[in-house]
């Protein structure tokens, strides 16, 4: 399934000038910050699942380029 697919009634495509640089870079941002909190959540909830303690978690995390917290 493709991203146009996904969301036919916004005006997506090359051509169409509703889609200026400034909107399709927003729409790329919060792409990659849903994916970076997807991913966070994920593994966050694996390290619960396998017991550790949050604070391990959140120690081995606060130091990464992509830290949230």
């Amino acid at each position: 399934m493709s991203f146009h697919s996904t969301l036919p009634n916004l005006p997506l495509s090359e051509s169409d000038p509703a889609l200026t640089p400034g909107a399709a870079l927003k729409i790329l941002g919060n792409s990659i910050l849903l994916g970076a909190i997807e991913l966070y959540a994920e593994s966050y909830a694996l390290s619960d699942a396998i017991g550790f303690d949050p604070a391990v978690f959140h120690e081995l995390h606060s130091g990464s380029p992509v830290s949230i917290s």
